[in-house]
C-alpha cells in the first residue's frame, strides 16, 4: 500500500502541476469556460489529496509502533478530514463535469448561448463547501467521546470507524 501512495505521488505530481499550468492559463483568457473552471477546481482537488499522500511517514510511524497513532488525536483527525474531502471533492466535481458535458451534448444552442465563467466559478464553490461540510463528520467524531469504557492499557489508534 505504501509503495502504490508512493507511485501516485511519484507521477501525479508533475501530471497535476503540468494540468494546473494548462488551467490556469485557459480560466485567465479574457471569457474561460465553465468547463475550464470546474477541470482547474478539480486539478486543486487533485493536488490536495496528494498532498496528503505526503502525509504517509505519519502513516509509516503507525505502522512501526506496532499500528498505534503516536501523533495525538487532532493529527489524526485532520489527516482523515483532508483525505475524505479530497475523495469526496473530487467525485463531485467529476459529477459536475459531466453534466456540463452532457448539456453541451444535448443542448448545444441553449448551452452556447447560456455559458458564462460565473456558473462554473458558483458550481466550484459550492462543490468544495458541500464537501467541506460532508467530512467534517470525520472531525467531529474523532473528537465525541466514546460510550465504551476504555481500558488502562488500551493503545490509541487512528481508524475510521463511524459505527458508534
Amino acid at each position: 500500500l505504501l509503495l502504490v501512495y508512493f507511485l501516485s505521488f511519484l507521477f501525479g505530481l508533475p501530471a497535476n502541476i503540468l494540468a494546473l499550468w494548462a488551467f490556469v492559463g485557459r480560466v485567465r483568457q479574457p471569457h474561460p469556460a465553465p468547463i475550464h473552471i470546474l477541470l482547474l477546481s478539480l486539478t486543486l482537488a487533485d493536488l490536495l489529496l496528494l498532498l496528503l499522500l505526503l502525509l504517509l511517514p505519519f502513516r509509516t510511524a503507525e505502522a512501526a509502533h506496532d499500528f498505534t497513532w503516536p501523533l495525538g488525536n487532532t493529527l489524526c483527525a485532520l489527516t482523515g478530514f483532508g483525505f475524505y474531502c479530497g475523495i469526496s471533492c473530487r467525485t463531485r466535481l467529476l459529477v459536475g463535469i459531466s453534466v456540463e458535458r452532457y448539456r453541451s451534448v444535448a443542448l448545444p444552442v441553449q448551452h452556447k448561448l447560456n455559458r458564462r465563467p460565473v456558473y462554473g466559478v458558483i458550481a466550484a464553490v459550492a462543490i468544495w463547501l458541500l464537501s467541506f461540510g460532508h467530512c467534517s463528520v470525520v472531525i467531529i467524531v474523532q473528537h465525541l467521546p466514546t460510550n465504551s469504557p476504555r481500558e488502562a492499557n488500551s493503545r490509541p489508534v487512528c481508524y475510521d470507524s463511524f459505527t458508534q
